[in-house]
């Protein structure tokens, strides 16, 4: 309800806060369609920073939500999603009203949170073999203590012929374990550019899809009020991010 009613206020609040911005860049959200300028996103945890324009004002998505909706609009293109089945772990409000309509077979998911179909440990999936078309894991890997064990768990439940996005935040150039976490991120894994490579020892093809591959229109990048150490860092001050696509044959 509280995201329902988040949403309602961002409909009617939306043409006014674009009238006021309006000498501001223009963006577009894929997700709900709005077109115009996006907030700014002010982060607790410092250690990730401080976004400009990275919030749709209407659906409250950030960039790696409309990341995620623009690729797999790519490649699900033609494929009937009526038909299709898709598990979705921590879901993202925007995203979670957007595919509940769309696909036949919906499941959200996630570990601690009461506000999803099922809870469920992605260690250990309670699901039969060849289940699912699609899965959706945002952003949760770096915090499982066995993370070989969850992507070979993701693999299983993989219906043959479909696909695992699952992106993680891209800190360092290289993975920092973490067997006393930070407690501003409380991540066991840091992950840096090599983390995805311990996916392709379950899958197998792994495709990484690059922002900066995409126009900026749909700013799919990082934004930061404060420059950081981050990889992936653009000349023009800009962050990019990087989707995996797994394929399960």
């Amino acid at each position: 309800m509280f995201h329902q009613v988040a949403r309602f206020k961002g409909v009617v609040r939306a043409p006014l806060f674009k009238l006021m911005n309006g000498s501001k860049v223009s963006y577009h959200c894929e997700i709900c369609d709005y077109q115009g300028p996006f907030r700014d996103k002010s982060n607790a945890r410092k250690r990730l920073g401080n976004r400009l324009p990275a919030k749709c004002p209407v659906c409250s998505s950030m960039e790696r939500q409309r990341f995620q909706c623009h690729l797999l609009n790519q490649l699900l293109d033609g494929r009937q999603r009526s038909e299709m089945s898709i598990l979705h772990f921590s879901p993202e409000p925007c995203l979670e009203r957007l595919y509940r309509k769309q696909f036949g077979d919906y499941l959200s998911a996630d570990l601690l949170r009461k506000n999803v179909d099922r809870q469920v440990d992605v260690q250990e999936m309670p699901f039969a073999n060849d289940h699912y078309d699609v899965i959706l894991i945002s952003h949760v890997l770096q915090y499982v203590p066995n993370d070989e064990k969850a992507l070979a768990e993701l693999a299983r439940v993989l219906k043959p012929g479909g696909i695992v996005l699952a992106p993680v935040p891209l800190l360092h150039e290289s993975t920092v374990r973490r067997d006393d976490p930070d407690p501003s991120l409380k991540m066991i894994s840091e992950p840096g550019l090599d983390y995805f490579e311990r996916y392709e020892q379950h899958f197998h093809k792994v495709e990484l899809h690059h922002s900066n591959d995409y126009p900026d229109k749909f700013h799919f990048f990082r934004e930061l009020r404060e420059s950081h150490a981050f990889p992936l860092g653009r000349a023009d001050g800009h962050y990019a991010d990087i989707i995996p696509v797994c394929y399960k044959i």
